[in-house]
């Protein structure tokens, strides 16, 4: 890549990072609110607001490169997409490794370049192991427990500033395709 490519990436990249930060807000919302929910009817509107900002993050992602995330998103995408057509359900331990695996997406775009887009594939194992619980039972539901207790130590070793991102920086296509150009 050229520098001037390289520059231009580099702008993207900072500017998909508020936009993830944004994004990966509206999800930890959304599933605090899931948690708290008690009939289908609460549920489905907040996880129509889950899988709208995890197809958004996906999108962003994709935009700039980052393969992982990207993975990460298609997969929770799948998870919520299901809880939404109501093939499975939001179960203390799907909210848990889906928290999980957003810790690790954060923690994983705000680290510094070279070190952003490391693998996220074990988060995506666990994710897929989600939408088997409410139609296998038991044996699943203990493997999505073993799943989320394995990435445990991983997502609590990090810390995660969490604080909230007051200011954003949006680009109109105008201006983005003349800076493309």
């Amino acid at each position: 890549m050229s520098t001037n490519e390289d520059q231009f990436l580099q702008s993207l990249r900072a500017t998909f990072k508020v936009e993830a930060n944004e994004h990966l807000e509206a999800i930890d919302a959304g599933l605090l609110a899931l948690e708290k929910s008690i009939t289908a009817e609460e549920q489905q509107p907040l996880v129509e607001t889950v899988f709208r900002a995890a197809h958004s993050l996906k999108g962003a992602a994709r935009a700039v490169n980052f393969v992982e995330v990207e993975s990460v998103c298609q997969v929770l995408e799948d998870v919520f997409a299901a809880w939404k057509r109501r093939e499975s359900l939001p179960t203390a331990q799907g909210l848990d490794v889906v928290q999980q695996a957003l810790d690790a997406v954060s923690v994983n775009i705000s680290a510094p370049q070279s070190q952003s887009d490391r693998s996220l594939s074990s988060h995506v194992q666990a994710l897929r192991t989600i939408n088997f619980t409410s139609a296998i039972g038991a044996e699943e539901t203990t493997r999505a427990e073993t799943a989320a207790a394995e990435l445990a130590p991983v997502s609590s070793s990090v810390a995660i500033d969490k604080t909230p991102v007051v200011e954003t920086v949006r680009i109109g296509v105008a201006k983005l395709d003349a800076r493309l150009l």
